[in-house]
């Protein structure tokens, strides 16, 4: 099979899913094309609603509408004839369906590239093997484009734009309705289009809002598209408390403009909940038969409410016994959950700096199952409460499979911390916590870096302001989590920190490393005067 070299590519064409959700989290992987193909025309192929949701992101240069169900086979046809004319040189199927392959292989694509799926692969050029393990979605379609050679993945996590006019827009609409700026403002998704069995109960929606109407300050809008109305209305004429119901009555790009002005968004696990995580309005998302592991909002400021249920999840549209994935969902733990996050949207932003431990801290010995075994390096205190100086709370986040592997157990883990804050407390160093994931590599985990679950659990407690803080480790796991959140990533070269600057070295797509350290000692003196060439910078900001 030829290797596709990007500088051959002048025109390629992107088969863009059709879900809303799979979309959004598509769009790291469409950075990725379009940054490995760099001179190239890129044209986007989808419904007009997905085309719309994408347009403002700057990853196409054109878009064309997939034609309606009702048009048949001549509204295929039609296209057909029109990507023939449009003579692309690659075709990159994100949608997996036989259709998408055999329309670019009807086009005369002379390149088609896409997963091995649903009987398609003999239309592909550049079939694509499925991953083994399950995948979170988005990925999975960073997998599918990981496949072009010397390509650089990005790490942005998904993400939405807005301009002033849409934004100017939407408050037409928010005034309109009787809302101001500096309204706290909670934002209310109860429809999914996957089907019934992922919405929460229509009664328990009224119930919340009522709930949190009566809290006082708070306005509350019911959104969603035109076959959604029916659920909003339900909804509302349940309720006592009158919130404002927008359901049928926003295009696409309105909603996206509209959702981006909420304080807080509550939602199923639907479209609109990924496009509120792309947009950073902190998320309360209610999961029943999905699976969180594969669909949940990729952002950090998400907080996730599932029951354990010994079916769920199913994965099924419709539920066949008595929904006791949703129904186990009370209305007082998503409130709680609300107050939770309205209080932290009191509190002001800080930076924080985010340590691994083992190989950082202290000495790297594979799985410790033995305290005798646990040594501090010699420079880590002295580093500790230099960082402490700084003033800003300080996290140890540290993956720990040896407990699913079967080294050591959690107690035994748990006592290891203990030993560790008392030896750190011995010499007055302030811990602001300490987060680990017990799991297996293969889990697929949603907490085991680089994945962020970890980060979302300080987050619940903590406001903190990722730009302006610091992730400290010795492994590529490390500095690809700070890379997603956007945090200053520091590699210290104790531990396995030289083997990492070897892979970093030879790696065209690696992470960005805003500092290089010998060991925790140097990491903290370089953060220290990071944060107050900050401050200057600050100071001067505000003195001109």
């Amino acid at each position: 099979m030829k290797a596709i070299k990007s500088d051959e590519i002048n025109k390629l064409i992107v088969r863009v899913p059709n879900w809303i959700g799979d979309a959004v989290l598509a769009i790291p992987a469409l950075c990725s094309i379009r940054a490995h193909f760099k001179t190239a025309e890129i044209v986007f192929l989808g419904p007009e609603s997905i085309n719309q949701l994408l347009k403002g992101n700057g990853l196409a240069d054109s878009f064309i509408p997939v034609p309606d169900k009702k048009e048949g086979f001549l509204g295929q046809w039609r296209l057909i004839q029109k990507l023939k004319k449009e003579v692309f040189d690659l075709a990159i199927l994100f949608q997996n369906a036989f259709e998408a392959a055999w329309i670019v292989y009807l086009a005369s694509v002379p390149y088609r590239f896409g997963y091995d799926r649903e009987g398609r692969g003999l239309l592909l050029t550049h079939p694509v093997r499925i991953p083994a393990k399950h995948l979170h979605q988005m990925t999975y379609y960073l997998h599918l484009v990981s496949e072009f050679e010397n390509i650089c993945l990005s790490r942005r996590p998904p993400f939405l734009n807005t301009n002033e006019e849409e934004k100017n827009a939407a408050w037409k609409i928010l005034r309109g309705e009787g809302m101001n700026p500096g309204d706290f403002m909670i934002g209310i998704h109860a429809g999914a289009a996957y089907g019934s069995a992922k919405r929460w109960e229509t009664e328990r929606f009224a119930e919340l809002a009522d709930c949190l109407i009566r809290e006082g300050n708070v306005k509350v809008i019911f959104f969603g598209s035109s076959e959604e109305c029916k659920v909003n209305d339900e909804i509302v004429s349940m309720m006592s408390e009158t919130p404002v119901n927008l359901s049928g009555k926003t295009t696409l790009r309105e909603l996206v403009a509209l959702i981006s002005q909420c304080s807080i968004f509550i939602s199923n696990d639907s479209g609109p909940m990924h496009i509120a995580s792309a947009l950073n309005v902190p998320l309360i998302s209610i999961f029943g038969p999905t699976d969180p592991k594969v669909t949940s909002p990729a952002g950090v400021q998400n907080t996730i409410i599932q029951k354990e249920t010994e079916c769920s999840p199913c994965l099924l549209r419709e539920c066949p016994i008595d929904h006791r994935c949703m129904t186990s969902i009370p209305v007082s733990e998503v409130m709680e959950l609300f107050h939770r996050e309205r209080a932290l949207l009191q509190k002001p932003l800080i930076p924080a700096l985010f340590l691994d431990r083992d190989g950082t801290i202290n000495e790297d010995r594979n799985y410790i199952s033995s305290e005798k075994d646990f040594r501090l390096y010699n420079e880590a205190e002295e580093a500790l409460l230099l960082l402490n100086q700084c003033d800003i709370p300080i996290f140890i986040v540290t993956n720990q499979s040896g407990i699913a592997r079967g080294f050591f157990t959690e107690e035994f883990l748990l006592k290891l911390h203990q030993k560790l804050e008392e030896m750190l407390g011995r010499s007055h160093v302030k811990i602001s916590g300490l987060y680990y994931c017990p799991h297996h590599p293969d889990e697929g985990c949603l907490c085991r870096k680089p994945g962020t679950g970890l980060i979302r659990q300080i987050l619940r407690h903590n406001r903190i302001d990722l730009r302006k803080s610091y992730f400290v480790g010795d492994q590529t796991s490390d500095i690809e989590l700070a890379a997603r959140i956007g945090a200053k990533a520091v590699l210290v070269l104790t531990g396995k920190g030289n083997e990492s600057l070897k892979i970093f070295k030879n790696s065209a797509g690696a992470p960005p490393v805003a500092h290089v350290a010998q060991n925790l000692l140097e990491a903290a003196q370089w953060i220290r005067a990071d944060i107050r060439h900050e401050e200057m910078d600050t100071i001067s900001e505000r003195t001109f």
